[in-house]
């Protein structure tokens, strides 16, 4: 039999981009030299996979040689949220009430923004502007500020909040408070919808032109371009932590779910472990661990993200802080004050750091460099990479 060599190399090409497809955050995209990955936003993307695909230079068998590049002296600038890094710039928000800006190389300050409350949650960046919500006494504003010097773009009030990191996705950003989710326009901060829902219990989710959130009996999908209410999945109790791919949403309430993203059908249903909750996904697993709401489970999880069957688990203890995968690596927060990382595929440890600090934030990595900040007495803004790098 003669075989068209063209047309088989074509068929072969478009069942492995299908396959591709099918794997979030699937194999690792080495950049070019030139190009510095941000992790702009929490969880890395709007969906909250917690992956970055890009990363070629912490591995599981470079990741045991991790040691300490900087920290950061926050003193009282308790880093509640994640970071978030964008071309060679770290951003947090603190407890002190401050937007800081930190040189990634050296861990030097570069600029603070003195807001009126305390910030809660990660902000956004994005075409060289940062997003952060604040409560301020007069009322509850959303700002933006040019990325490289701080000054202030606009503000805007918003209803409610705001109490979730903002998420920008083609020009817009959603953020939400208590009662209300908001769409603004990303380069003037002009309300684009209001849509009042449901008490929001988690931070936001934008994918499929829909925008999902947590309520406190439910989960409730919005259509992104309107704020007009598509769909909810009723759970009876409180919504945290979605996480999605593959058009799955991943949640956690009274037991951990999947449900179709477009329609809200149920998947499956699994229960881990009481308040373990989804923190990240790549490559068809789904990563969760103990939440802070219910503090009974020691474990971190390694599920498959297509039954919510159990693959590995490892004691780290309670798990406080997001996930974040890149290149075979998980990593997370647990047990008050160590950062871990554990091999991706079978849950093996590979390093651990004890901060002596509260970890509260989620770690993230990008271009061979491991964050984390901690919030205590003492904070700290880690940083860390591989000797000589």
């Amino acid at each position: 039999m003669k075989i068209n060599s063209a047309g088989f190399l074509s068929f072969i090409l478009l069942i492995a981009s299908l396959a591709a497809a099918q794997i979030p955050c699937g194999p690792t995209i080495i950049p070019s030299a030139t190009l510095f990955v941000n992790w702009p936003q929490i969880g890395y993307d709007a969906a909250h996979t917690g992956c970055n695909p890009y990363e070629s230079i912490l591995r599981p068998t470079t990741v045991p040689s991790l040691t300490l590049k900087w920290a950061l002296d926050a003193g009282s600038e308790a880093i509640v949220s994640s970071p978030v890094i964008a071309n060679g710039i770290a951003y947090f928000g603190s407890s002190n009430h401050n937007l800081v800006a930190v040189d990634v190389a050296t861990g030097a300050l570069l600029w603070q923004y003195q807001m009126p409350n305390q910030l809660w949650h990660s902000p956004a960046v994005a075409n060289g502007i940062v997003y952060m919500g604040a409560a301020d006494i007069d009322g509850q504003n959303f700002y933006a500020f040019n990325a490289s010097t701080g000054t202030l773009l606009w503000t805007q009030q918003v209803g409610g909040g705001p109490t979730t990191s903002p998420v920008v996705v083609n020009g817009v950003v959603y953020v939400a408070g208590y009662g209300d989710v908001h769409a603004l326009d990303a380069a003037t901060g002009k309300i684009l919808w209001n849509n009042y829902s449901s008490v929001v219990d988690s931070e936001l989710v934008v994918a499929n032109g829909l925008v999902y959130f947590g309520g406190n009996t439910g989960l409730y999908a919005l259509d992104a371009a309107t704020g007009t209410l598509k769909w909810t999945y009723p759970t009876g109790s409180a919504v945290w932590s979605p996480v999605e791919a593959n058009n799955v949403l991943y949640f956690a309430s009274d037991v951990l779910y999947a449900v179709k993203a477009d329609t809200g059908a149920l998947v499956w249903k699994e229960t881990v472990g009481a308040g373990v909750a989804p923190l990240a996904i790549a490559r068809g697993v789904l990563y969760a661990g103990g939440s802070d709401i219910y503090e009974n489970d020691d474990n971190f999880y390694g599920l498959n993200a297509a039954t919510g069957d159990i693959l590995w688990k490892y004691p780290t203890g309670n798990v406080r802080t997001l996930a974040a995968v890149a290149n075979g690596v998980v990593y997370v927060g647990a047990n008050f004050s160590y950062l871990y990382a554990l091999n991706a595929s079978n849950g093996l440890y590979l390093w651990s750091y004890a901060a002596g600090e509260y970890l509260r934030g989620g770690p993230l990595v990008a271009n061979g460099t491991l964050y984390v900040g901690s919030w205590d007495n003492a904070s700290h803004l880690f940083a860390f990479h591989l000797p000589g790098q």
